[in-house]
């Protein structure tokens, strides 16, 4: 029996046991779940949790590791940007790193029960949807200059071009802007003005190319250094410019990501740079920006200050990822007001989700954000002196799940999963560069569905994923027609035109 027939025997079989490791762990929370309900919860309970936190994303990843071959692609990305948003704190209990307990003590033992219950079912059931979703890897082969799907690199090249000239000068606006802004009143300024909605906000989206028109071109340079630098600068350089502002996830770092995750599937793969960047990241840049970022004026471009400002920091690390997981208070306060203050809303929240892919021409704010987000009903009424200075908390794709359908709404995770699964095979194809484009570009906005809502990643999808996708198969064709009606030209499978017979 040949190696490819070994390996088509084995995937199934990790498949079943990891499907059968999920169904284990459900009736593990479904003990808990029967324990916390006739003890009122116990401090020993939220500590097995906390460590089941820990043994479930390290499962989670390892056994997509073992089932796709794949260490580093959207699906690990967004597992492990939920584990640290939804139970971070969970994380450092186990060592207890927390210095005030989880969310500082505002919730008893039974109600961090109950969300550490919630965080760990929706991702037990996401993953067992990811692991239906890849039911087999498929063959992955170095990248080429003509994909499995006939376009070419140069068409992704164009494409991407197109995308950096149409959201350069907008860029450049807003971030004039922002940086008067930040000058004169700090990070916090930025939410305190007005919002452009309808045709009024149409630098913010044109200048949403930017990062998009970056990974396609990168993705279509496997061959051309020149171009490599070019999409490099320009992610970099608009990165340092958010992070200065005090932008520190789908607009700063969250694309960065998306573009080494790009560099790394269509250019050359990365060993150690990814995880040497998540270590600045988390013990420099994080925490250097959340300790300065609502200082104003011209003491923000201190050296002094800013090293002053660092040392001050305890521990960097416990202290990104103790603010990180943070966030799992959305999920815990929606526990505590839903149903008790709100019914729970059946489905409709994903409804209106799925209206914001309709654009602006007939009013001026879609129905779906006149509607209102979960985010701001939770700050509204969680903490309305923050919510009136333009606060907010974010959100949660788990808390989301559960103000639709309760404790039903793991179940919709598992089809979460199942999306995200199938998208990672579909894109696992090196031949087909503009596939990874278009997940990659797409994932600078995912991510962030870890500590957001899907209100917020909906219209993303169309307008920075699928169209620039689109776009590159009506380039092809349009070089194809081209070429057809010259002849005596032919064009190359890298793009170049030779003159002479076909």
């Amino acid at each position: 029996m040949n190696i490819t027939s070994n390996r088509s025997h084995r995937v199934p079989t990790l498949r079943h046991q990891t499907l059968a490791v999920q169904v284990s762990q459900v009736a593990i929370y479904g003990v808990v779940a029967l324990i916390d309900g006739q003890l009122g919860g116990s401090d020993a309970l939220v500590y097995f949790l906390c460590v089941v936190t820990l043994l479930q994303l390290l499962w989670t990843l390892w056994s997509w590791s073992r089932l796709t071959g794949v260490v580093f692609d959207v699906y690990t990305l967004f597992v492990m940007a939920a584990t640290a948003f939804n139970g971070g704190q969970a994380l450092l209990q186990i060592f207890h790193l927390n210095k005030d307990g989880i969310l500082e003590g505002t919730f008893d033992a039974h109600g961090l029960v109950q969300t550490l219950l919630l965080v760990n079912l929706s991702m037990c059931a996401m993953h067992a949807g990811a692991v239906l979703g890849a039911s087999r890897r498929r063959s992955v082969t170095h990248a080429g200059t003509h994909d499995a799907d006939g376009v070419t690199a140069s068409d992704l090249r164009i494409v991407g071009a197109g995308m950096l000239l149409v959201a350069v000068v907008p860029t450049f606006l807003i971030l004039k802007d922002s940086i008067f802004v930040v000058m004169q009143s700090g990070y916090f300024g930025l939410y305190q003005r007005d919002m452009a909605t309808g045709f009024g906000a149409w630098q913010t989206v044109l200048s949403g190319f930017l990062f998009p028109g970056a990974i396609f071109l990168v993705a279509g340079s496997r061959r051309h250094k020149s171009w490599q630098i070019v999409s490099a600068v320009v992610v970099l350089a608009n990165t340092a410019t958010m992070l200065y502002l005090g932008y520190r996830g789908s607009s700063s770092v969250l694309p960065v990501v998306a573009f080494v995750l790009a560099w790394h599937r269509c250019v050359k793969e990365l060993r150690w740079a990814p995880f040497v960047g998540a270590g600045v990241l988390m013990l420099l840049i994080f925490p250097l920006v959340r300790v300065t970022r609502n200082q104003a004026g011209e003491s923000r471009n201190s050296v002094e200050y800013l090293r002053d400002a660092y040392l001050k920091i305890d521990n960097p690390a416990v202290d990104t990822l103790y603010e990180m997981g943070s966030s799992m208070l959305t999920v815990a306060h929606t526990l505590e007001l839903i149903p008790a203050s709100r019914p729970y809303d059946d489905g409709t929240g994903y409804v209106y989700a799925l209206m914001s892919f309709i654009p602006n021409i007939f009013w001026d704010v879609n129905p779906a954000m006149a509607r209102g987000s979960y985010s701001q009903w939770l700050v509204e009424r969680v903490f309305p002196e923050f919510a009136a200075q333009g606060g907010g908390t974010g959100y949660s794709f788990i808390a989301e799940a559960f103000a639709n359908f309760g404790w039903f709404g793991p179940i919709a995770l598992i089809l979460l999963g199942y999306g995200l699964g199938r998208v990672c095979v579909w894109a696992s194809d090196r031949q087909a560069p503009q596939r990874i484009a278009m997940i990659a570009s797409y994932a600078s906005f995912f991510l962030f569905f870890a500590r957001a809502e899907s209100l917020f990643i909906t219209r993303p999808l169309l307008w920075y994923a699928l169209m620039p996708y689109g776009a590159t198969f009506v380039v092809r064709a349009l070089r194809t027609r081209v070429a057809r009606r010259t002849p005596r030209n032919r064009i190359m499978s890298d793009g170049r035109v030779s003159f002479g017979a076909a």
